[in-house]
C-alpha cells in the first residue's frame, strides 16, 4: 500500500470529479476495492460528485444505492450530489424522488431542495418548482429559500415563459 490511505484516493477521485473526468473517478473508486481500502462516505461522494459533474446521473444513483450495502449512512453532502447531478440531466423525476428520500432521511438542506427546483425548471415542470418552493417556505430555517432559491424558481418560470402572459 505504500503510503496510500482512504485520504489520498478520495483525493484523487475528487480531482478526477472536478476535471470531470468521471471514468477516471470510478476506475479510481474500483482499483481502490481492488486493492482493498474501505470506501467511507467521502469516497462514495467524491464519485457521486464526479459522475454528476461529467452527465452520468445513472452512475451517480448507482453509487448513493451502495451505501446501504457498505454500511454507511448518506449525509447532506450524499444526497445533495445526487440531486444535483439529475439537476444537470435535467431528470426531474429523479431529482424529485431523491429530494423527497433525503427529507425522509433527514439529508436534504437548501442546496438540495434548489437542485430539485432547478431540475423541475430545467425539465419544464415549472409548477413542481414553485411546489418545492411553496413547501421550504414552511420548513424548519435550514430548508427556508434563500434569494438562489428564488432565482432557482423565477429561472423556472421563464423557461416556461410564463414572465410575460
Amino acid at each position: 500500500h505504500c503510503g496510500q490511505t482512504v485520504t489520498t484516493w478520495n483525493a484523487l477521485i475528487s480531482a478526477f470529479g472536478k476535471s470531470e473526468e468521471w471514468q477516471r473517478a470510478l476506475a479510481t473508486l474500483e482499483n481502490m476495492h481492488l486493492m482493498r481500502f474501505q470506501e467511507d462516505v467521502i469516497t462514495l461522494n467524491a464519485a457521486i460528485d464526479a459522475c454528476g459533474k461529467g452527465g452520468q446521473w445513472q452512475f451517480a444513483l448507482m453509487i448513493l444505492a451502495e451505501f446501504g450495502a457498505k454500511q454507511l449512512e448518506p449525509n447532506i453532502v450524499s444526497c445533495s450530489s445526487a440531486v444535483s447531478a439529475c439537476e444537470e440531466a435535467k431528470e426531474w423525476q429523479q431529482a424529485l424522488f431523491l429530494l423527497f428520500y433525503a427529507l425522509d432521511h433527514s439529508c436534504a438542506d437548501r442546496m438540495t431542495c434548489n437542485a430539485a427546483i432547478s431540475a423541475c425548471g430545467l425539465g419544464s415542470k415549472w409548477p413542481r418548482s414553485l411546489a418545492v418552493l411553496d413547501f421550504m417556505k414552511g420548513s424548519p430555517l435550514a430548508l427556508r429559500p434563500s434569494v438562489v432559491t428564488y432565482n432557482s424558481a423565477i429561472s423556472a418560470c421563464d423557461t416556461a415563459e410564463l414572465w410575460y402572459k
